[in-house]
């Protein structure tokens, strides 16, 4: 019953993000995998200078907030606004053993409703644009066409 609530909720992102245009075979598997990264994942620390880069590089290219932070172990976008409909990002990341930790936070428009909600048990959807900059973060594969923006 949960995956059958998660596909439907994902295929409304998915409709909502493609904007009424029908999905190519690639675009449709890129999808998949996007559903299927996580917001937290561990990355060797080989590939944590181009991990963090492709964090910062998505950021400029697709979220109307400016940096707020960013830093070693930090990049922080401004908070939205009330009504902009915008989301805004905290990524973080840690060493672990021998792996880096990297954690992917949604601030969603406003803030007290989503603090709200967290009190109240409530799950709130996260935005398709987070793993969609988790697995770029990972595998540096994009399809700049399907960020919500």
């Amino acid at each position: 019953m949960k995956k059958l609530i998660i596909c439907a909720v994902v295929a409304a992102l998915v409709a909502g993000c493609t904007s009424g245009r029908t999905l190519t075979p690639a675009q449709s598997a890129y999808l998949e995998r996007v559903n299927d990264t996580p917001l937290l994942f561990t990355i060797p620390p080989a590939m944590q200078p181009q991990a963090w880069a492709r964090a910062l590089d998505f950021l400029s290219r697709f979220s109307h907030l400016r940096l707020r932070v960013s830093g070693e172990t930090r990049i922080e976008t401004e908070n939205p606004g009330e009504y902009q409909g915008e989301v805004g990002y905290i990524i973080s990341q840690r060493r672990v053993e021998d792996s880096i930790q990297v954690r992917i936070a949604v601030k969603h428009v406003p803030d007290y409703v989503a603090s709200r909600a967290e009190r109240a048990g409530e799950q709130l959807v996260v935005p398709t644009n987070a793993r969609i900059l988790a697995l770029y973060m990972i595998t540096g594969e994009l399809m700049p066409e399907l960020v919500d923006q």
